[in-house]
């Protein structure tokens, strides 16, 4: 009997953990709209979670594009540098946790000339006040 109950907790844990850990699909407004984004006041490597036109408008240049319905959607900008260049740039939002990770994969090449990397994504609404940028730089 004993084991019957500690088999059924284990088994609405591991339930939750599953609905949890979650990748959120994104879209690229850099690739899809040609925008260039203010970057002059933000931070090196940090993520800005944006769910509001007025915080969208300080780091958008482009005029109109894109349309994001902030009701639904959240725009998320991080930038950084390297030592190296840079041959390519993939990024992934996933929630674990409860906490949101902006997960970003850099492939250096040997250029030794330092380069400049940005994200500029549009996803579903995030409600937590903040989301981690994780980092990930390689040749």
């Amino acid at each position: 009997m004993l084991f019957f109950i500690f088999t059924s907790f284990s088994g609405c844990e591991k339930v939750s953990n599953e609905l949890n850990n979650k990748i959120f699909p994104i879209v690229d407004i850099n690739n899809q709209y040609g925008c260039v984004i203010n970057y002059v006041n933000m931070q090196t490597d940090s993520v800005y979670l944006i769910n509001s036109e007025e915080e969208f408008k300080k780091y958008n240049t482009c005029e109109g594009n894109p349309q994001i319905d902030f009701s639904l959607k959240t725009f998320l900008l991080a930038f950084g540098k390297t030592t190296s260049g840079i041959s390519n740039i993939s990024k992934e939002l996933s929630l674990k946790n409860n906490i949101y990770y902006l997960n970003v994969d850099i492939q250096l090449n040997d250029a030794t000339v330092p380069q400049g990397w940005n994200i500029a994504v549009i996803t579903d609404k995030i409600k937590s006040s903040h989301v981690i940028l994780n980092v990930n730089q390689h040749f």
